[in-house]
């Protein structure tokens, strides 16, 4: 059914103000709110299912396996990890070698919390948020997938410009358009909270997931 002229121009309003707005007023104020971004994901998660739940029109399948797991998932994973890894290191070992390993060699006991809580409370409320809500509430305002693909993987990496630097956005963009192709053909929660935990614990482990915590900036 086709979006009014009313409905469409709401729902335009509303993704600028939480997906555009929302995260430069983070920015503004990140210095105040870093114990709080954990939280307030886990909220907004919850916010997000909740209004998903009561909505006649969501197939709620999309909260677990969705369509099931496509055949070409794990090659498709496999492939970009052997061709993005590489390249990630490549790049740190030239211009950030300091940070290589810098979560295991610096701050052991935060790395391994990382490893713990962080698919839980940080990429699951992020793949509700960012792919499962994104994409039942507003895939109506694309005229092909590709554009609802292209603009979701846009607003993830404005979701991190709160971190301070250009590194955490460009990386998100770039993770958020495989993470997004990953859920226009699975509707899958869980399946883009396995590729994101993946790809998440990666980063921090490697070293370019300094770029994620506690607001780092570039120096």
């Amino acid at each position: 059914m086709p979006l009014s002229s009313v409905r469409k121009r709401y729902l335009i309003l509303e993704l600028c103000i939480l997906f555009g707005a929302v995260p430069l007023l983070l920015l503004l104020f990140r210095s105040h709110l870093r114990l709080l971004l954990i939280p307030l994901l886990v909220l907004q998660g919850g916010l997000c299912t909740w209004i998903l739940w009561a909505d006649r029109g969501f197939d709620r399948r999309a909260l677990g396996w969705g369509n099931g797991v496509p055949r070409t998932f794990w090659r498709r994973v496999l492939v970009s990890l052997s061709v993005g890894v590489p390249v990630l290191v490549g790049l740190l070992l030239l211009f950030r070698s300091d940070l290589w390993l810098w979560f295991p060699r610096h701050k052991p006991h935060i790395w391994l919390l990382i490893l713990i809580v962080y698919p839980t409370l940080s990429v699951y409320p992020q793949e509700l948020i960012f792919r499962t809500f994104f994409f039942h509430r507003y895939h109506a305002l694309f005229p092909t997938r590709a554009h609802l693909i292209g603009v979701n993987a846009l607003c993830f990496g404005l979701a991190h410009v709160m971190f301070g630097n250009w590194v955490a956005p460009v990386m998100t963009v770039l993770g958020g358009g495989l993470f997004a192709l990953t859920y226009a053909r699975s509707h899958s929660t869980l399946l883009t909270f396995v590729e994101h935990s993946i790809w998440g614990l990666l980063l921090f482990t490697l070293g370019p997931g300094w770029f994620f915590y506690s607001g780092a900036s570039l120096h």
